[in-house]
């Protein structure tokens, strides 16, 4: 493949060759076993079958250009970890064609297992596997896709001005701090009372009154006296009513703050965010990896 030519791939592939701002090593672990590795042997590779009629139906769902194979997307994306049998002839019962078999090695790495997961659900699973933007997770929520099991792979591509929301946090201490509350209007104005029969109201007043540097302070303060983060999630306007979008963030306490204050919710709105994770009914998203755009 000429790599010289990166849009050969479809873009949303290439963000796992990116550095990532943020990735969570532990549920990316437990995630990748119970999707790929067989309950018989752990230690044996995933073995797929690739076909003419999956290459034509992948190209025209995510946009392949030109004439470039797919075994060359799965080689750029993962080369050390994934293993192309030679191309063969297929019986006379099966469609016209040649078919691939792709062996997915075992692998520790966390990097290396997003990339694996990501070709697993491209081939074995490419219903769900879901590419879009904050519309298409309304709709995905809409069409219940989120209850499915093994969850949904998402990749979620944020646009710049998105208001990204701190909600709550646990941090090392072993605290959970609320952060909605701490979030006034500029002209001083306090958050209202919560309504479960009116949420989307209740949320358009964050959405219309939201302030990074607001929500960067209340969440760096909150820090300051607690210490590194555990987890921590968010609430993401969509759309005009706005529905929400939930993300949730596992950080364990091995990233500094300024990773989801300012490089999420100052370059979030300022540049936008790519998102991976797996979906659940909400709409919510278990973030597994961040990167920056």
């Amino acid at each position: 493949m000429d790599q010289s030519k990166p849009d050969a791939v479809p873009d949303y592939l290439l963000w796992v060759k990116d550095a990532p701002l943020f990735m969570d090593e532990l549920n990316l672990g437990r995630f990748y076993d119970a999707a790929l590795r067989p309950a018989f042997d752990e230690n044996a590779p995933v073995k797929l079958k690739l076909t003419e009629a999956m290459k034509e139906d992948i190209k025209n769902k995510y946009g392949a250009k030109g004439n470039v194979g797919l075994a060359n997307w799965l080689s750029f994306i993962a080369s050390s970890s994934v293993e192309l049998a030679a191309e063969h002839e297929k019986t006379k019962s099966q469609s016209q064609g040649s078919e691939t078999e792709i062996l997915l090695q075992p692998i520790a790495t966390p990097h290396r297992q997003l990339e694996q997961l990501t070709i697993f659900y491209l081939l074995g699973r490419p219903s769900q596997l879901l590419v879009g933007g904050p519309e298409d997770v309304l709709l995905w929520h809409k069409e219940s896709l989120g209850l499915s099991v093994p969850r949904p792979l998402v990749f979620i591509d944020l646009p710049k001005r998105s208001k990204i929301i701190p909600m709550a946090a646990e941090f090392v201490n072993g605290k959970v701090i609320t952060l909605f509350d701490k979030l006034p209007a500029d002209n001083g104005e306090r958050p209202p009372k919560y309504d479960r029969d009116h949420k989307n109201e209740y949320w358009n007043w964050f959405d219309k009154n939201f302030n990074p540097d607001t929500a960067l302070t209340a969440l760096e303060e909150a820090a300051t006296d607690n210490g590194r983060i555990e987890w921590v999630d968010f609430r993401v306007p969509i759309g005009e009513i706005p529905n929400t979008m939930h993300l949730h963030i596992e950080v364990a306490g091995k990233y500094n703050t300024g990773t989801f204050g300012y490089r999420l919710i100052r370059r979030g709105e300022g540049h936008g965010v790519r998102i991976v994770g797996s979906l659940r009914d909400g709409p919510d998203v278990n973030v597994l990896a961040l990167y920056e755009k």
